[in-house]
C-alpha cells in the first residue's frame, strides 16, 4: 500500500534555488515542483495535457464533476477488471495494484499550513486597512485594480485555465532569467517610489505627525 508522504518530508531545499522555487517546495512540496518545473518532462506533459482535457470536458462539453468522476471511475473500473480476468494467472500483475492513502502527519501539516497562510494574510490586509503604511496600501490597491480589469471580461473557466497554464511555464521561465526579471522588477519599483514621494511632498496634509512642523519665520 503506497501512503503519500508529508510535503517535503526527507528532503533539503538546495540553496541554489530561486526564491519562488523555494517558496513554491515550501507550499506545495518537491513532488508539485518537480511537476510545475518540468524535471520529469514526461510527467509534467502529462499533467498539462489532463488539465487541458479537463478544461475541454468542462468548458466545452459541458460535464459536471459528478459526470466526470463517475466516468473516470467507470473507465479504471472497467479496464481493472479486464486485467485482472486475462492476467489472473500473472501474480506480478496481479498484485501490481496498489491502495494509495493519505498520511495523516501529511494532512495536518497542509492543515497548519492553510492556517497560518490565512493568519497571515489577515495579518497582512488589516496592516493595509488601518493606513499605517499608505505606499503599500495603494500598491496593493493597483494590484487589486488590476487583477480586477484582467479578470472582469474573463470567465471562471478561461480564468482557471490561464492559472493552470501560468503555474507550467511562469515559474520555469523566472527559473531561467530570474536576474533580468530581477533587475527590470527592482527599476519599476523604484521609478514607482520616486513617483509616489513626489505625489505625497505635493500633499499638505500628508506630513506624518511625528514630523516636526516648520516654524514661522
Amino acid at each position: 500500500m503506497a501512503t503519500i508522504p508529508p510535503s517535503g518530508a526527507g528532503s533539503k531545499i538546495p540553496e541554489s534555488r530561486t526564491w519562488l522555487s523555494k517558496r513554491v517546495s515550501e507550499v506545495a512540496g518537491e513532488k508539485i515542483r518537480d511537476v510545475l518545473y518540468w524535471e520529469d518532462p514526461k510527467m509534467s506533459g502529462i499533467w498539462l495535457t489532463a488539465g487541458f482535457v479537463l478544461f475541454f470536458l468542462k468548458m466545452w462539453c459541458r460535464y459536471s464533476w459528478a459526470t466526470l468522476i463517475s466516468g473516470f471511475l467507470i473507465v479504471h473500473l472497467f479496464q481493472s477488471i479486464l486485467r485482472s480476468t486475462f492476467y489472473s494467472f500473472d501474480a506480478k500483475v496481479k498484485d501490481s495494484f496498489k491502495k494509495v492513502t493519505i498520511d495523516v502527519n501529511s494532512a495536518k501539516s497542509s492543515v497548519e499550513k492553510i492556517v497560518r497562510f490565512y493568519n497571515s494574510s489577515v495579518d497582512w490586509y488589516c496592516e493595509l486597512a488601518a493606513g499605517k503604511d499608505v505606499r503599500r496600501a495603494l500598491e496593493a490597491l493597483g494590484c487589486f485594480i488590476g487583477v480586477w480589469m484582467l479578470t472582469y471580461f474573463l470567465s471562471d473557466h478561461v480564468q482557471a485555465l490561464l492559472g493552470f497554464v501560468c503555474a507550467f511555464s511562469l515559474p520555469k521561465v523566472y527559473e531561467i532569467k530570474h536576474e533580468m526579471i530581477d533587475e527590470q522588477v527592482t527599476k519599476i519599483k523604484e521609478q514607482a517610489v520616486q513617483g509616489f514621494d513626489a505625489l505625497m511632498k505635493k500633499i499638505p496634509s500628508a506630513v506624518r505627525k511625528n514630523e516636526p512642523k516648520p516654524k514661522n519665520q
